[in-house]
């Protein structure tokens, strides 16, 4: 279980996953590496297959899905009101996730904190969308 006090939330993912909590000068956040990943810090943005962000104000906007949205789901986690995005990435990006990733993103808003939850399955790693849901589902709490 971490408890990320910065970005205002609590968060228990597999032990398997290798997920690390992380604290910036403005931001909480969470993330799980592949293997040769740097750690909190160093560039661990674009090598993430997990990222889950807290940050001050409606920053709603600035998380957006990388790929063709497939589909768009209103969810209630911990009683907050947020949107399930998924899309799939159809061609190349500069960074990744790779062509013929699926992205996962989960968007909560609670008057005062953007939360955004980011999975990325890429074509050749385990599919772990249900767990991920799973994890933000029931494990997630809000701790403003």
């Amino acid at each position: 279980m971490f408890a990320n006090h910065l970005g205002q939330f609590t968060y228990s993912v597999p032990a398997d996953w290798n997920a690390e909590s992380c604290e910036d000068s403005d931001v909480g956040y969470v993330v799980a590496l592949y293997p040769g990943s740097l750690p909190c810090g160093i560039g661990e943005y674009e090598s993430a297959w997990l990222f889950v962000i807290s940050s001050a104000g409606d920053q709603r906007s600035s998380h957006t899905w990388r790929g063709r949205l497939v589909s768009e789901t209103p969810v209630v986690v911990d009683g907050l009101h947020g949107v399930r995005y998924l899309s799939h990435i159809d061609g190349t990006t500069p960074l990744p996730p790779p062509q013929g990733s699926d992205e996962v993103l989960y968007l909560f808003f609670d008057g005062t904190r953007t939360y955004a939850f980011t999975y990325d399955h890429w074509p050749n790693q385990p599919d772990r969308t249900a767990d991920f849901d799973r994890s933000v589902q029931a494990n997630l709490k809000f701790s403003a």
